[in-house]
C-alpha cells in the first residue's frame, strides 16, 4: 500500500511539472521561441492637383485600424502640388495588418478635396529560411478594386451669376421732314474749238560734201646714210680688234720658230 502510494505521488509530480511547462509555452509570445528578421513595408500613394494653378499643399494621413499593428515611421506626409511618397512600416513578426489612409481636407474653399478613403491590408508571412515577405490589398469602398493610392483634387466651378434684367426699348424718334428740293440750273454752252496753226516746212539740205581728212603716215621712212652713220663706230672698233688678234698670232709663231 505504502508503494502504491509513492507511485501516485510521483504520478501527480510529474503530471503537474508537464503541465507547467504546458502553461508556460502557451502564456509566453512565440517571439520567445522564433526570431525573424524585421522587414520595411512601404505604402506608395500620389497626390494630383489636376486643373489648380499656383502651389497648393496636401496632407495625406495613415493610421492603423488597431492599436496593437506597428505604427508607421511617419502618420502625415505632405505634398506640394502634385507629387508622390510612400509610407514605410517595420514589421517584425508574422500577422495580418489593416491600415487606412486618407487626404485631410485644408481650408482652401477653391479647392475640391479628394474624400476617398483607402484601407490597406498587409499580410506579413514567413518562408523557410525564417525571413518576413508580404502582399498587400487595397480597396477604397467600391467593387473594384484599385491598383494603387492616389488623390485627385479639382478645382471648385464658379457659381453661376443671375442674369440681369433687360432694360426698357428706346421709342424711336420721329423722321425729319425732307427740305424742299431746289430747281436745276440751266447747263453751260461749251465754247467753239480753235483752228489749228499750218505746219512748219523743213529745211533744204546743202549741195557741198564735206571733206574727207586725209592720212598721216604713221611711221617716217629711214633713211641709208643714218643708219650707216649709227654703226659705223662699232665697225672701228671690230676692225682694230681683228687686227690686234691677227699681230698676236703672228708674234706667237714667230717666237716658236727661233725655239725651234
Amino acid at each position: 500500500m505504502k508503494v502504491n502510494g509513492r507511485i501516485k505521488t510521483r504520478f501527480h509530480a510529474v503530471a503537474a511539472a508537464v503541465f507547467a511547462v504546458i502553461f508556460l509555452f502557451c502564456a509566453l509570445p512565440v517571439r520567445a521561441f522564433f526570431e525573424y528578421t524585421p522587414v520595411d513595408i512601404k505604402i506608395p500613394f500620389s497626390v494630383a492637383k489636376a486643373d489648380l494653378t499656383g502651389d497648393k499643399t496636401f496632407n495625406v494621413v495613415i493610421e492603423p485600424k488597431d492599436k496593437s499593428y506597428p505604427a508607421p515611421k511617419t502618420s502625415e506626409i505632405t505634398i506640394n502640388g502634385s507629387g508622390s511618397s510612400s509610407f514605410e512600416i517595420t514589421v517584425e513578426e508574422p500577422g495580418t495588418y489593416e491600415y487606412k489612409i486618407y487626404e485631410r481636407k485644408g481650408t482652401n474653399d477653391k479647392i475640391q478635396y479628394d474624400d476617398t478613403t483607402y484601407t490597406v491590408s498587409v499580410f506579413v508571412t514567413n518562408n523557410d529560411a525564417g525571413q518576413l515577405e508580404y502582399q498587400m490589398i487595397l480597396s477604397d469602398g467600391t467593387s473594384v478594386k484599385p491598383k494603387d493610392v492616389k488623390f485627385i483634387n479639382t478645382s471648385v466651378p464658379d457659381e453661376p451669376t443671375e442674369p440681369t434684367e433687360p432694360t426698357e426699348p428706346t421709342e424711336p424718334s420721329k423722321p425729319t421732314e425732307p427740305s424742299d428740293s431746289t430747281e436745276p440750273t440751266d447747263p453751260t454752252k461749251p465754247s467753239e474749238p480753235t483752228e489749228p496753226a499750218e505746219p512748219t516746212k523743213p529745211a533744204k539740205p546743202t549741195d557741198k560734201p564735206t571733206p574727207k581728212p586725209t592720212k598721216k603716215p604713221s611711221d617716217p621712212i629711214t633713211r641709208t646714210g643714218e643708219v650707216l652713220s649709227k654703226y659705223f663706230p662699232y665697225a672701228i672698233v671690230c676692225i682694230g680688234i681683228g687686227a690686234v688678234i691677227v699681230v698676236i698670232v703672228i708674234i706667237r709663231r714667230r717666237r716658236e720658230n727661233d725655239h725651234s
